[in-house]
């Protein structure tokens, strides 16, 4: 912002323009925000839950955003807090509240719409001993009230919490919960782990590798994308035979 001049000596009429430097500036906090959010939502072991969680953090923020800006705080917008007060109306902050609104909205309204629906269902499995019977299913209500009542069971899981507490459940004892259970935890929250899927593809099967098989290349991607511990114990045996 401080150049004038670009590399073939022409000069940049927009760097000499408080409107455009100050626009420059709110556009490169907000995209941040934004970056951050999306590096949140990156990852291994990333179930719906949380990110679900990650998002609406973000739309709260969004209001916090708005308020400082109203208040002529720019905390949260470093790019901003470079720029002296003067270069920075009234009219130009009620602005930016405006398009802070217009992004709530978008993440409210369209990109959370299907989410909302699902939010007593998310609450359940984060917390299925205490989220309230009156927001759960009606054909689950039954099996809850029994585990919430269930002593044994809850010494069992002191230190287990959300997903964790359905993998100990008794398929026969609760059925409908751990088909509730899987259904969630196997929704995809981002399109991530096929970008990841797609990357490991394609470094395997390199021009160098022309005699790799669907079957070897199957097998070699099955590898890449699992996360748990091998049983070393059992392949080995299994080779032997």
């Amino acid at each position: 912002l401080i150049y004038c001049i670009d590399f073939q000596g022409k000069e940049i009429s927009e760097l000499t323009n408080k409107q455009w430097i100050t626009d420059l500036g709110f556009l490169a906090d907000v995209s941040q925000h934004l970056n951050n959010l999306n590096l949140r939502l990156h990852g291994h072991n990333q179930n719906v839950v949380p990110m679900y969680a990650v998002i609406k953090s973000f739309v709260t923020m969004i209001d916090v955003w708005s308020t400082c800006l109203v208040e002529a705080n720019f905390f949260h917008f470093p790019c901003l807090l470079s720029l002296t007060e003067s270069d920075i109306s009234e009219e130009n902050l009620n602005r930016y509240v405006r398009i802070l609104e217009k992004l709530k909205s978008e993440f409210v309204e369209n990109r959370l719409a299907d989410f909302r629906v699902m939010q007593n269902d998310f609450s359940l499995l984060a917390n299925p001993f205490t989220v309230d019977l009156r927001n759960v299913r009606s054909e689950l209500q039954t099996e809850v009230a029994s585990l919430q009542c269930d002593t044994f069971l809850k010494s069992r899981c002191n230190n287990l919490f959300g997903v964790d507490v359905f993998k100990i459940l008794d398929k026969s004892k609760y059925p409908l919960l751990k088909s509730f259970s899987i259904s969630i935890i196997s929704m995809f929250g981002s399109t991530y782990i096929c970008e990841q899927f797609f990357s490991k593809m394609k470094y395997a099967k390199s021009k160098g590798r022309s005699r790799l098989t669907d079957e070897h290349l199957f097998a070699q991607l099955k590898i890449a994308t699992y996360d748990g511990v091998p049983d070393f114990t059992k392949l080995i045996t299994n080779t032997g035979k």
